[in-house]
């Protein structure tokens, strides 16, 4: 993926996993919506979101859907600094 694939007509990408790419993807800043589900489990090890190489991003809060007891939160990433 490159900067010209926002350039070109088409629907979102679905990123599942994969730290790695989704930190290099936001530092190339071709993340413009980022939703997360968060479960009511906390889990000791897994997966980071992110990679520890990241800088400070900001979000600004879209929607909060709760079912049942899973809640669905949706950001949009901040091309400028929240004030």
């Amino acid at each position: 993926m490159s900067a010209s694939s926002r350039q070109k007509k088409g629907g979102d990408i679905w990123l599942v996993g994969g730290a790695d790419i989704f930190t290099e993807l936001l530092k190339a800043d071709l993340i413009d919506k980022l939703t997360i589900t968060i479960a009511p489990v906390l889990l000791g090890d897994g997966i980071s979101l992110v990679s520890t190489n990241l800088k400070d991003v900001p979000l600004k809060l879209e929607t909060t859907i709760q079912h049942d007891q899973v809640v669905t939160l949706t950001y949009q990433v901040c091309k400028k600094p929240l004030e």
